[in-house]
């Protein structure tokens, strides 16, 4: 029997890890076919490699089960393994191993089933429906209060009216979770308006909890790296335009689907 060096067998599993790169980024585009047309096949093909990374860390090594994990990055975010918004994908993925990983990969199917038939709804109608409150809101926003205590409590009932399936699943407790999130990484970049805060927030709930470094949305870390050089208001700003700008464009696709 022919027996393969070390080196040998390392090129080998490198080079089956790239073809099956190149099949999820394929699977990519026909999965989110809106995402990957506005994100670009270069910076999708980084978000996948870094995906297959961590489904690898979390012992995931079957084709099934790191497909559902990039499916699962997709639709809730990179971070969605440590997000507070889905304790359920960091408790099954933080599993002792060895465990057997199909069962580790059902429970995360059927979570992210019953996630989406709480929150998405059949033909995203819950997600439209949420994201046309969210497009008259941003545009005619209320002020919120100064006053940490009061923000907090704001912006929760804010969020209970934009995102209702949303906020009622996954709980006070992580909504506020999120909240804090959102404003440590504002601070972070020199941010400490209500304003700021308030659209970190959005930004969180809406592309996931580590959105500011997420590879799928390329956009938020360079604005915020940009934050010295722009200031924290007019970072704000850009923000706050481009998730705008991104939004216009799903309500777009949204009501061709509808009308077609």
């Amino acid at each position: 029997m022919l027996a393969l060096r070390p080196q040998q067998m390392a090129a080998f599993q490198a080079e089956s890890m790239k073809r099956f790169a190149d099949e999820m980024v394929a699977h990519v585009a026909w999965f989110s076919p809106e995402l990957f047309a506005a994100v670009g096949e270069p910076q999708i093909r980084l978000a996948v490699e870094q995906g297959l990374r961590d489904a690898t860390r979390h012992g995931l090594s079957r084709r099934g089960s790191m497909r559902l994990y990039l499916e699962l990055m997709v639709s809730l975010g990179s971070g969605f393994d440590r997000d507070p918004q889905y304790p359920w994908a960091a408790d099954i993925l933080g599993r002792p191993k060895p465990a057997d990983e199909l069962r580790r990969a059902e429970l995360l199917y059927d979570q992210a089933l019953r996630y989406r038939d709480a929150v998405v709804g059949e033909d995203d109608a819950m997600v439209d429906a949420a994201l046309q409150r969210l497009a008259g809101w941003a545009r005619q926003p209320s002020r919120p209060p100064e006053e940490d205590a009061a923000f907090k409590s704001w912006l929760m009932s804010e969020a209970a009216f934009v995102f209702p399936e949303k906020t009622a699943y996954i709980g006070e407790a992580a909504l506020g979770a999120v909240i804090d999130g959102a404003s440590a990484v504002a601070a972070t970049h020199g941010m400490y308006s209500p304003r700021a805060r308030l659209v970190m927030t959005v930004l969180k709930l809406g592309f996931g909890y580590n959105c500011e470094a997420d590879l799928l949305y390329p956009w938020i870390a360079r604005t915020l790296a940009r934050a010295p050089a722009l200031g924290p208001d007019r970072c704000c700003a850009q923000l706050e335009s481009k998730a705008l700008t991104w939004l216009d464009a799903v309500l777009a696709d949204t009501d061709s689907r509808q009308t077609t």
